[in-house]
């Protein structure tokens, strides 16, 4: 088996419930069959029913099985400790079923299955568990030391784990390293603060997934002498991902998908708050297209939006990882980039001005646009509104004096297309 069906086995064993072994005569596990709730996907096959059912429990289930090969009645589940891979036990219930006439089996079948109405149930779990099963969020019950003692099935579905790795402290393993601080915060303050303590966080389920989860921590009792608490788990990744996409939305250009005029505002206001050494800005370019009005008359808009598309592409591919590229209407895009001086900045200016001056081909036509660019440059103190309308007189400069040059707002105009821009 591959490494990736193995994964694959791994993953969907932490959904099982149950495990199904067929037993040999000499009491050996015999099929290549998974024991998920016992921390095995493979690597079970051939070990006695010795190795892992404990020592009190053995002899019953040996009975059972005894009942089942010389075919008497009477046969019925039985509970077993049975060890976990890890070492641990685990408390199921087993049944051994008589296969040896189906075709497809012809075997003696050993079900191991969690049977947790016959569990001791802890103090702190009393007349919860029953209405805990029934619900679809995923609750989990702790101790003073915030040590899990119960979780229901759907909090086993949310991590992605199984119940013994979710006991104890091994609800934490589940959520992500950067939200784990704040989790056991949360946890902490259930068990000595009033109220209900919320908060949202995300678990990993599988490689490179995962979920958003909403906890409400409340404490089991009050005080220091708090017994323990219990935590709602509801899964918000559907919300958090609608969210994102009104927030994604509300906040970039509709048709080429970058930064609108209110987001590159704020990105502006953060970066002139933001220290820089000496000699460094923050450099914001204006741009503005020449003759895209032509497109428009010629070709039509659906060719005038296909070029702006493929401009917004031109001017985010000339920009350095950090730089932000926003269209604030028409066809006026803004560059806002840190850490310049005047000839660094122009520099990007001519990488956009070649980029967006190839030819571009738009509903079979081939199309040639211009820019013109102003260019102005800011630092501490400066307001975002004064940098932004500088940048666009220098542009209307730019065009002025021609288009397709860039011009530096309090300096000079450099034409050509940008080259040395």
């Amino acid at each position: 088996m591959g490494g990736n069906d193995a994964d694959r086995l791994l993953a969907l064993g932490r959904y099982a419930r149950e495990a199904i072994l067929t037993i040999s005569e000499d009491g050996r596990i015999a099929s290549r069959a998974s024991a998920p709730i016992l921390g095995y996907v493979e690597g079970v096959v051939g070990r006695h029913l010795a190795e892992v059912a404990h020592p009190d429990d053995l002899g019953a289930v040996l009975s059972q099985l005894e009942r089942v090969r010389q075919r008497q009645p009477g046969s019925s589940p039985v509970q077993v400790r049975a060890r976990h891979r890890d070492g641990h036990w685990v408390t199921l219930t087993a049944e051994v079923i008589d296969a040896r006439d189906d075709p497809d089996v012809s075997a003696v079948v050993l079900r191991l299955w969690r049977d947790r109405t016959t569990e001791e149930p802890d103090p702190r779990v009393q007349g919860i568990e029953p209405l805990a099963e029934a619900l679809s969020t995923g609750i989990l019950v702790a101790d003073g030391d915030s040590q899990v003692v119960y979780a229901n099935a759907a909090a086993t579905e949310l991590f992605w784990m199984t119940l013994p790795h979710l006991l104890g402290d091994g609800w934490c393993g589940g959520v992500c390293p950067d939200d784990l601080a704040e989790v056991r915060s949360t946890a902490k303050a259930a068990l000595t603060g009033p109220g209900r303590q919320d908060v949202n966080f995300q678990i990993s389920v599988g490689r490179d997934h995962t979920r958003w989860v909403h906890g409400r921590f409340q404490s089991l009792g009050s005080g220091p002498t708090a017994a323990g608490w219990v935590a709602v788990l509801e899964d918000i990744t559907r919300q958090r991902a609608s969210e994102a996409a009104l927030a994604h939305r509300a906040t970039h250009d509709k048709l080429t998908g970058l930064p609108d005029r209110l987001l590159l505002r704020d990105r502006l206001e953060q970066a002139i708050a933001r220290p820089h050494r000496a000699g460094q800005h923050v450099a914001l370019l204006f741009i503005d297209l020449d003759g895209f009005k032509s497109v428009n008359d010629r070709y039509g808009h659906a060719a005038g939006d296909a070029a702006l598309v493929e401009v917004a592409r031109r001017i985010s591919g000339a920009l350095r990882p950090g730089d932000t590229a926003s269209r604030i209407g028409g066809d006026e895009f803004v560059v806002l980039a840190e850490g310049l001086n005047a000839e660094e900045a122009s520099a990007i200016g001519g990488r956009i001005a070649r980029e967006v001056g190839r030819p571009i081909t738009v509903s079979g036509h081939r199309v040639e646009l211009g820019t013109s660019i102003g260019l102005a440059l800011a630092g501490a103190g400066d307001e975002p509104d004064d940098v932004i309308l500088r940048a666009d007189q220098a542009m209307y400069r730019a065009k002025r004096d021609g288009g397709t040059r860039l011009h530096l707002a309090g300096g000079a105009a450099a034409g050509g297309g940008g080259a040395e821009a």
